[in-house]
Formats: C-alpha cells, sequence, structure tokens
C-alpha cells in the first residue's frame, strides 16, 4: 500500500511528532511506502511580517500548501491520506485536495483543535469547556491560542470556514480517536461517531530497562500551563529524599526554574532524546505525569509502560485510565500538590513495589500498546476507508 502521511510540524518537538515518526516506521518495516507532504512551524520564526500576516488567512485555507500537495498526489498517487496535524501551514483545506483527486482521507486526532484553539481544553489552571456550543467566542474573549486574540482570531476564521463548508464531516472519511473518552468529546462536539474509531498510540520499544530501585523521579514532556509542572515543584518541596529530574522545554521553562529555585534536589535537564533520554529513563525510579487537562492520550505513559517503568499519574483524562494504582503506579488528585508529595514519598519508601508494577506496566504495553498489536488496528481503519471508497465509485 503506498501511504501519504501528512503532518505540520511544531517549534517544540513532542508526542505527536514523534507518533508521525513511529508510524511511518512501521509502515514501512512491513513493505508499504509511506510518502511524506510536511510543513514545520520553525519556518514561521524567518517570515516577514507581511507573509506572518498572512497566516490569518492561510491558516483556513493555506493556497501554497494544497498546491503543492495537490502536485505530490498526481506524481506518487497514493492509495491513502493519513493526516495529523494541519495547523497552520497546511490547513483544512487539504482535506478537499484529496478528495478532489480520489484521495480517501484518515485524521488522527491528536488534540481537541478543531473545537477548541488552545486544543488542550485548559484555561487559567482548570478544564474549560466554555466554548461548546458557542462558535468560539469565548476565545476570541479571552484569546486561548498563546495569549493572542489576533492568533486566536484566525484560528477561529479557519474553524468557522470549514464549519460552513462542512469539511470535516464530508471530506474526512475516518478519525481515530486515541481513547474512548476522546471519542465522546469529538462526537458531543458534532463529529459523526460511525466515523470515528478508537486506535490507541504506541511505542516500538523492544524490551524493558532493568529497575533503578536507587534512581531518580522523571517529568518527560513539553513545559506548558496545563502539565501540571508549578503544582510539581510545590510537591517535591516535601519530597525531600528523591531526585526529580524535568525533561523538556516550553514556554513556561524560565518560569518553572525560577519557581525551584532553593529546591537542589530538582534539576532541568532541557529538551532530551535519543541515547539521552533512554540514559535518562533506565536511571528513574517511576515516570510522572501530572497533567492537569484532558489530554488526548500521553505518549510520556506508554513510553514508560514500554520501558518497564511505573508511573505516578494524575487522575484525570487518559491518564487515569490507563494507569490503574498498586498495578502500573499510583495516582494523585490532578493539582494536589499535597498529594502529589504523599504518594511520591510512597514510591519513595518502596522500590520493591516500583520494580513490580513497573514489570505489570510492561505486560500492559505488550497486550495493549506495543507495535504488534497497533499495526493491525490502523490496517484494519485503512482497509476499510479503501474499500468503502471503491464502494461508492
Amino acid at each position: 500500500m503506498k501511504i501519504l502521511q501528512v503532518h505540520n510540524y511544531y517549534r517544540l518537538p513532542g508526542g505527536e511528532d514523534r507518533v508521525v515518526c513511529l508510524e511511518k516506521k512501521m509502515l514501512t518495516a512491513r513493505g508499504h511506502r509511506v510518502i511524506r507532504f510536511t510543513r514545520d512551524n520553525r519556518r514561521i520564526d524567518g517570515f516577514s511580517p507581511i507573509k506572518k500576516a498572512g497566516l490569518f488567512f492561510s491558516a483556513a485555507w493555506a493556497r501554497d500548501s494544497c498546491r503543492d500537495l495537490a502536485g505530490m498526489i498526481r506524481q506518487e498517487r497514493p492509495d491513502i491520506a493519513h493526516f495529523h496535524n494541519t495547523v497552520p501551514l497546511i490547513s483544512a483545506a487539504a482535506y478537499h485536495v484529496c478528495q478532489k483527486l480520489g484521495v480517501p482521507v484518515v485524521q488522527t486526532v491528536h488534540n481537541y483543535r478543531a473545537i477548541c484553539p488552545s486544543a488542550v481544553l485548559f484555561r487559567e489552571g482548570r478544564i474549560c469547556r466554555e466554548c461548546r456550543g458557542r462558535a468560539m467566542i469565548p476565545a476570541l474573549r479571552h484569546g486561548c491560542y498563546r495569549g493572542s486574540r489576533t492568533q486566536t482570531a484566525a484560528l477561529v476564521a479557519a474553524a468557522w470556514t470549514h464549519s460552513l463548508l462542512g469539511t470535516m464531516k464530508r471530506e474526512v472519511d475516518a478519525f481515530i480517536a486515541l481513547s474512548p473518552q476522546m471519542k465522546g468529546i469529538l462526537t458531543d462536539a458534532g463529529l459523526p461517531a460511525a466515523k470515528i474509531t478508537v486506535k490507541p498510540n504506541f511505542s516500538d520499544r523492544v524490551r524493558a530497562l532493568p529497575p533503578a530501585p536507587s534512581g531518580h523521579a522523571l517529568f518527560l514532556g513539553r513545559l506548558s500551563p496545563e502539565k501540571g509542572l508549578s503544582t510539581l515543584i510545590r510537591a517535591w518541596m516535601d519530597v525531600p529524599t528523591l531526585p526529580l529530574k524535568i525533561a523538556g522545554q516550553g514556554p513556561l521553562d524560565e518560569k518553572l526554574r525560577r519557581e525551584a529555585q532553593g529546591l537542589a534536589h530538582v534539576e532541568f535537564t532541557g529538551h532530551v532524546a535519543g541515547r539521552g533520554l533512554m540514559d535518562l529513563t533506565r536511571q528513574s525510579r517511576f515516570i510522572i505525569h501530572a497533567s492537569e487537562c484532558l489530554e488526548g492520550f500521553p505518549m510520556a505513559i506508554v513510553e514508560a509502560f514500554s520501558l518497564g517503568r511505573a508511573v505516578l499519574s494524575s487522575a484525570i483524562g487518559t491518564g487515569a485510565s490507563m494507569v490503574v494504582p498498586q498495578e502500573t503506579g499510583l495516582a494523585f488528585a490532578p493539582g494536589n500538590a499535597a498529594d502529589l508529595a504523599h504518594q511520591a514519598n510512597w514510591l519513595a519508601r518502596h522500590p520493591d513495589a516500583c520494580t513490580r508494577m513497573g514489570r505489570n506496566a510492561r505486560a500492559v504495553y505488550e497486550t495493549c500498546y506495543s507495535e504488534k498489536v497497533n499495526y493491525p488496528k490502523l490496517m484494519d481503519i485503512y482497509n476499510k476507508v479503501i474499500k468503502n471508497r471503491h464502494g461508492r465509485q
């Protein structure tokens, strides 16, 4: 099968970018041909002021990307197009290009951008569903995307445009939701349930890492408000015996470093990948997922499970259903630093329990989140979409 993979990379690398890479690797290894149509938001930094202003319109209909995508489709003639992120340099108009040229479309929904400009249903330290049924007007008022009313307006205008055109409902043949909770939210927002299949992400780790009973606690992820990092740092004021390493980068980097001043056992490593990331994980006792929003599917938890590490997770969103207390980790009340500290201290005092829960986590990974489990699910989605398209022709 020839698969066109469409993705707009983010300025800062994250779980979504890793999923795109993993899927390409998995499909290629099984004999499929994967061609990629990508854009990278880091290019925006080099745009002229006029070109940056033009993003207001191209967020809805990126003509250059649509033209280039059409050229690639005519040349490569893919069997199916699998979309990940389109904001802002590709745009949802790319679905129209695919359908016009006879290529069926699958869209993995990694976040809630279609119904929330900030993509995370989170504002001012709490879960926010204020835009529900209100055409994103509250988002305009609050400037939910990067605190900018102008940039938020560009995303809202794009959403209005494609809502009027019926783009998501008409031009996407199948949606992949990463969890049942996400499917429920998307269905509630108006996407047709019959087009939504639940398929979680996966990791490609071949074997678990040996336990590290004297290691550190580890946070992996973007340093942004919804990730619960201020709560984590407050909690570590009451976790005196266990080092904490925070690996990642993001808009709160400087703020969080100030908050952690005086905590000598808290270290910020910056963005870490490859061998460095494996070394950090190998030396860790457990992984922390402190999110305070309804994340679609936390890759940090999947990666932790795949490497045989227990997870200390906030009891919210998909993470709450993935981490079973005393089986694959522990849970704490989201935003509650005292509860987080209590659970972390328990794990620090019980290294054998950490090791046991890490083994259980690896078993769950092999059953639910491994490549060998994920591949047939993805191919089933592809084959059904292609069959339905041929049946309509």
